[in-house]
């Protein structure tokens, strides 16, 4: 029976009360699916022993600060002395920071303005449309600063993705807890640090695997590394690390919290 059928059979406010709830029941189902396989890998990551992906980033969090991006970009890090003496005494801006995060499902609407994020046809991985919802975990740190892999496994592959915005240098590589098999997407690399990589090789938790680029090999952004995970194999060295809002749902589902890798870099 069609939809515009039971519409004519019922009254308008039925039909639309009916609606609301299918919508709802669709949403909830969505949400739980979320929910599972974020507790899933989860409980994968608790069996494993990762190893930190940059050691280099402060345990410290008075020495790293959590930007909120959702009005606007991260301000590129100062470097001064005053900046250095005003975190002495834990009081300085956050553009005083080199080391930030940038928080995994956070909607940047001001952030992504180039035509690889607004042209809604762009597609990858089967995701598209305008996309402003970051999907990885940033770790802000200055160009050259090592990045580690934090569980034994191989490389997937590598390469350049050289849209305005894009990752500029990217390496993935893939892994396996138990029977669960995930893939990592280290963004915003320098090209040094990708250049002699080679398809199928192993890495071992601890190798260093890459480094942070400058802004004229990682996209034309600050300096920083996008971390992400992955439960869907990558067609290429891309993922879709921001998406839509009609695609959120999926999303979560196919790129979990990077958090049960990280470790617990800010509370949500």
């Amino acid at each position: 029976v069609s939809v515009g059928k039971i519409r004519r059979k019922m009254p308008r406010c039925f039909f639309f009360a009916l609606l609301a709830a299918v919508v709802a029941a669709e949403e909830g189902r969505r949400v739980e699916e979320v929910v599972e396989a974020d507790e899933a890998f989860a409980r994968a990551c608790a069996r494993a022993n990762f190893s930190a992906v940059m050691p280099r980033f402060p345990r410290d969090a008075r020495q790293f600060v959590v930007h909120d991006m959702s009005s606007g970009p991260a301000p590129e890090p100062r470097r001064s002395l005053g900046c250095r003496l005003r975190r002495l005494v834990d009081k300085a801006p956050p553009e005083c920071y080199p080391y930030y995060v940038g928080k995994w499902n956070e909607r940047r609407p001001a952030v992504y303005a180039t035509e690889h994020f607004a042209n809604a046809s762009h597609t990858i991985d089967g995701y598209d449309g305008i996309r402003d919802i970051h999907i990885g975990v940033d770790l802000g740190a200055p160009a050259g600063t090592a990045v580690h892999a934090p569980f034994d496994g191989v490389v997937h592959s590598f390469g350049y993705n050289a849209a305005a915005g894009d990752y500029g240098h990217v390496l993935v590589t893939r892994h396996a807890i138990d029977d669960l098999t995930f893939w990592l997407l280290f963004g915003h690399l320098s090209a040094s640090s990708v250049a002699f990589k080679s398809v199928g090789a192993p890495v071992a938790a601890g190798d260093p695997v890459a480094a942070v680029g400058k802004r004229h090999e990682n996209g034309n952004w600050p300096e920083h590394l996008h971390f992400q995970v992955s439960l869907l194999e990558p067609a290429s060295h891309d993922m879709p690390g921001v998406v839509s809002q009609a695609q959120l749902a999926r999303a979560l589902r196919d790129y979990p919290d990077p958090r049960h890798i990280l470790g617990p870099l800010y509370a949500d």
